[in-house]
Parts: C-alpha cells; structure tokens; sequence
C-alpha cells in the first residue's frame, strides 16, 4: 500500500512544486527574450555595416 500524505501536506508540498515551476519558467521566458533579442540584432548587423562599408554594396554589373 501507499503512503499519501495527508491532504494538507500534499497541498503544501504541490504548492511549493508549482512555485518552483513557474520561477523556472520565468527563467526560461527572459533567456528567451535575450536570445532572441541577440538574434535579431546579430541578423540586423550586417545589413547595417554593408552599405556603409567600402566595397561593401553588390559587384558591379559586367564584371569590373
């Protein structure tokens, strides 16, 4: 047979599990933000140093 706890225990204890969940969701949420922040700046970069950067446009039509 099983060992329960009591039922106030068990809520204690699932209230305590679920505190712990949703600070680690937390966690997740604001790594997430920054990575997509990272990768969003990171894909923005090169398009910004291209057109100021010599040489930095398309080859010129005819080869040169």
């Amino acid at each position: 047979m099983t060992n329960l706890p009591p039922p106030a225990e068990e809520l204690r204890l699932l209230d305590a599990e679920l505190r712990h969940l949703d600070m680690r969701r937390a966690a997740l949420l604001r790594r997430r933000e920054w990575l997509v922040h990272t990768l969003r700046a990171a894909a923005q970069q090169p398009a910004r140093g291209a057109g100021n950067a010599p040489g930095g446009g398309p080859p010129p039509a005819g080869g040169g």
